[in-house]
């Protein structure tokens, strides 16, 4: 299993991230040392940068002074990644703990460029398919 970067782009996400963060340092812990997690705090107006720094200190954090936007926040995120593998979380996201094992899983196959988890709604039955499905 290889080792990744896990970016967060942020936007005033402060009342959210907490359970985001946590919930990608649990799945961390099930992949080999080295890997990261990289918040990209967007220009936010909360508390977002004091939180980050004070309750995940082993969180890179990368403060940009202006508003880039969501797509650009990425962009910096993986720029800035260490890693080869870099996954993509929206703050409002909270993972399983084998979330990244699953994924890294099929970077085995040197023919993989890119793989996307199962996504499901906030009760954890109805899959997320990003429209409202009834």
């Amino acid at each position: 299993m290889k080792t990744l970067s896990v970016i967060i782009p942020n936007y005033n996400g402060r009342n959210i991230l907490g359970e985001c963060i946590s919930s990608a340092i649990d799945a961390l812990s099930k992949v080999p040392c080295g890997s990261e997690i990289i918040v990209v705090d967007d220009a936010s107006t909360d508390d977002s940068i004091n939180f980050i720094s004070k309750e995940f200190p082993q969180v890179r954090l990368i403060s940009l002074p202006v508003n880039h936007g969501f797509g650009n926040a990425c962009n910096i995120g993986v720029s800035s990644a260490e890693n080869k593998i870099a996954v993509l979380l929206n703050s409002d996201v909270i993972v399983k703990d084998d979330f990244l094992s699953k994924l890294t899983e099929h970077f085995v196959d040197p023919e993989v460029f890119a793989v996307q988890p199962k996504i499901l709604h906030w009760d954890n039955i109805r899959l997320n398919a990003g429209m409202n499905v009834g």
